[in-house]
């Protein structure tokens, strides 16, 4: 492996490990607002989900501060590969918990573009490249939705070596999702 393979997959490791701890923050804050809007009625399903959200995401974030200290290359698959298999009935719902986390980003970027002012081609740029940079570093979550249903080690590696265009069929796919949502 050439030494600017393995520089970019260490920047891409740690962007990857940044992003996440930041999805980890906005997990909490979402679960935290949303179930605080409805009142203590809710409080066991406030005390479910934030246990659930210590337990996977804080296994995911044990994960990834041991990959960035060990030094594995490339964190995401493998990382990906090493979540825990949970018995069947339960991979739907783990799928979902991670796929929820790679939405929640992609929504917080877009509430975050549509404060800017709108410039033209420029604000079409901007969009585009933050919708693909942010689908590209948060790849993660979609890998740990792959994997809640197969740990297959080789289809992992192939979707990772393929990010940047999965990256990009996403960016379009919210580029459109945007431009729906300005015209409302």
């Amino acid at each position: 492996m050439s030494k600017s393979h393995t520089l970019g997959n260490k920047i891409d490791a740690l962007l990857s490990f940044s992003i996440a701890h930041f999805v980890f923050a906005i997990v909490l804050f979402v679960i935290d607002d949303a179930i605080t809007i409805r009142g203590w009625a809710s409080l066991y399903c406030y005390y479910a989900l934030i246990a659930w959200a210590l337990i996977a995401d804080g296994w995911f974030m044990i994960r990834m501060w041991m990959g960035m200290i060990k030094g594995w290359l490339p964190l995401a698959p493998l990382i990906a590969v090493s979540q825990p298999r949970l018995p069947r009935p339960f991979r739907p719902f783990v799928a979902i918990w991670w796929l929820l986390h790679a939405i929640l980003i992609a929504w917080f970027i877009i509430m975050f573009l549509h404060r800017l002012e709108n410039t033209g081609w420029l604000h079409i740029a901007l969009m585009f490249l933050s919708d693909w940079a942010t689908s590209y570093l948060s790849f993660i979550f979609f890998l740990l939705t792959f994997t809640a249903f197969s740990g297959n080690l080789d289809v992992v590696l192939r979707f990772w070596k393929r990010r940047a265009v999965w990256s990009l069929v996403f960016s379009i796919v919210m580029l459109t999702i945007e431009f729906c949502y300005s015209f409302e």
